[in-house]
């Protein structure tokens, strides 16, 4: 079997000696052969030692992978759900990540405030009215149409443009809204 003293081993690491040190201090199953002194050096078994490290970063990796997952499954539920188990800590990060997550939105124009959209869809309808006010008294006029007729025509579409209008409203502004950020 190899031994390494401190310094062999932190070299062989890449890491300095302070950092190998603290390792041995904070980790208390990190593979100590002989805790070194004034007169006694310090062993280490390199095979040890390794292993030691990969197990230790694959554990932290597979920590982490979990907590990430669960980050994701917080972020991606409704912001009303139950989040039975979650500590304070985790409800902040999640709390953060959707405002980053809505800022983001807002940045890029993917996410815009419901008076705009409104404004911007009445608008357009506005647009499509008058549209389709001037071809239908054009059609009436074209084929000589009663008056009667041109006015249930219009008649019915500004009812269909109202009730187009107030569905759009209530779906803006329903509650599902709260569930994307």
């Amino acid at each position: 079997m190899i031994e390494l003293n401190l310094k062999e081993m932190a070299a062989a690491l890449s890491v300095s000696v302070p950092t190998l040190s603290t390792w041995v201090r904070r980790y208390p199953g990190f593979p100590v052969i002989q805790h070194g002194s004034k007169d006694r050096p310090w062993k280490f078994d390199p095979e040890a030692v390794v292993g030691y490290i990969q197990a230790r970063d694959q554990a932290s990796q597979a920590a982490t992978r979990e907590r990430n997952r669960k980050h994701a499954e917080m972020i991606a539920s409704p912001v009303n759900a139950p989040r039975a188990g979650m500590s304070l800590d985790d409800e902040l990060k999640v709390a953060k990540i959707r405002a980053l997550l809505r800022e983001e939105a807002k940045e890029t124009r993917q996410l815009v405030p419901v008076a705009e959209v409104t404004q911007a869809l009445e608008w357009v309808l506005g647009r499509l009215q008058n549209t389709m006010t001037d071809r239908l008294q054009r059609i009436v006029a074209t084929h000589n149409l009663p008056d009667a007729v041109r006015v249930d025509f219009l008649r019915y579409l500004d009812e269909g443009s109202s009730t187009f209008m107030r569905e759009v409203d209530g779906i803006l502004r329903s509650p599902m809204q709260a569930t994307l950020f």
